[in-house]
């Protein structure tokens, strides 16, 4: 599971529950389920299985894309916190 925040940009902790939800809705018209999640419902949870075929992955990930690109107009930011990658 990876999960990230989306705050708004010039802050450190204003948050951008809006953005959250709307980007889990875009990436659901997309065909990708994300999750809103977290005591504000500012933070995106990805859950990925183990044995996610690299095609799958890679598909996901342009979805995930192109739904940002929606709500990065609203000038909105990643905040990526204790992010760790397996290979």
């Amino acid at each position: 599971m990876i999960a990230f925040e989306l705050i708004t940009p010039g802050s450190e902790n204003t948050l951008g529950p809006d953005a959250a939800k709307t980007l889990a809705g875009n990436a659901a018209e997309l065909g990708l389920t994300l999750l809103s999640c977290g005591v504000y419902a500012n933070s995106i949870r990805v859950l990925v299985p183990i044995t996610v075929e690299g095609t799958i992955l890679d598909e996901a990930s342009d979805i995930s894309a192109s739904a940002l690109k929606f709500i990065r107009s609203w000038s909105i930011c990643i905040h990526l916190k204790n992010v760790r990658i397996i290979s």
